[in-house]
């Protein structure tokens, strides 16, 4: 029986002091990475530092704290690797205090306008803007987002699920017991798994790629499910978003 490996959907390994550590830790716990990064410098950074990892996927990012950061040349760099880039992130908004939200909208319509080509797997930061998120993502007529440590209401959660994206669960959500509702709500077409790490924590320390297993096992409590059945359909679920196929299924456990 061949069983589906664990993905970290969102982690940023470029932030970690020794990312070849983290890494290999991961290799080890059968953990594929899917690496974010904050600008598109930052991942021809990370490539030179991690040349021999087939476990980790490197996504072109554009981080909306980092708005102001996208200059000319870290445009040249967007554009000449977003056609052949099969992961994108971290992208998005951040309505904190202080942002900037102007030049954030900005780069993040500019994003989203060159993904139209194909599905990918696009991994969306909305903290405090996840009405606006929306509103991009539908203007650019893109469905099967996910939306990573989600921490809107319950009607903003709605109206995600309802414009056909998913979320992606770390090790903090599941420690908390606002995560754990939003997990308990999910459609299980709609759950994918993280670590966000190292800003998340788990027991107490930076979270690592390899944590991401602690999520698979608390989605398999939640849903009674074994852990070989939650690892195939966060797979099938990443697969559905890789292709384009998002939709609404009947549950597949009892």
């Amino acid at each position: 029986m061949i069983v589906a490996p664990f993905v970290d959907t969102h982690c940023h390994l470029d932030a970690y002091f020794r990312p070849f550590e983290p890494a290999a830790e991961a290799a080890r716990a059968e953990v594929e990475i899917i690496a974010v990064t904050n600008l598109p410098s930052h991942r021809q950074r990370l490539q030179a530092r991690l040349p021999f990892a087939p476990h980790v996927s490197f996504a072109l990012g554009a981080h909306p704290v980092e708005a102001a950061k996208m200059h000319e040349g870290e445009w040249r760099i967007f554009q000449s690797k977003v056609t052949t880039a099969d992961h994108i992130g971290e992208v998005g908004l951040d309505f904190s205090p202080a942002a900037d939200r102007a030049a954030q909208e900005r780069v993040f319509a500019k994003v989203l306008s060159m993904l139209r080509d194909r599905p990918r797997l696009i991994t969306v930061h909305s903290r405090r803007a996840v009405r606006p998120v929306l509103k991009h993502l539908a203007d650019a007529q893109l469905t099967g987002a996910v939306l990573h440590w989600f921490s809107g209401s319950r009607v903003e959660l709605d109206a995600v699920l309802s414009a056909g994206h998913l979320l992606s669960i770390n090790t903090a959500m599941i420690a908390s017991a606002k995560g754990t509702d939003i997990l308990r709500f999910l459609p299980r077409e709609r759950v994918l798994a993280e670590s966000d790490g190292p800003y998340a924590r788990h027991r107490g320390k930076p979270a690592s790629p390899s944590d991401v297993r602690a999520v698979y096992a608390a989605v398999a409590r939640l849903w009674s499910a074994d852990i070989r059945d939650v690892r195939a359909q966060l797979a099938r679920n990443l697969e559905a978003v890789r292709t384009g196929v998002v939709v609404s299924t009947p549950c597949l456990f009892p």
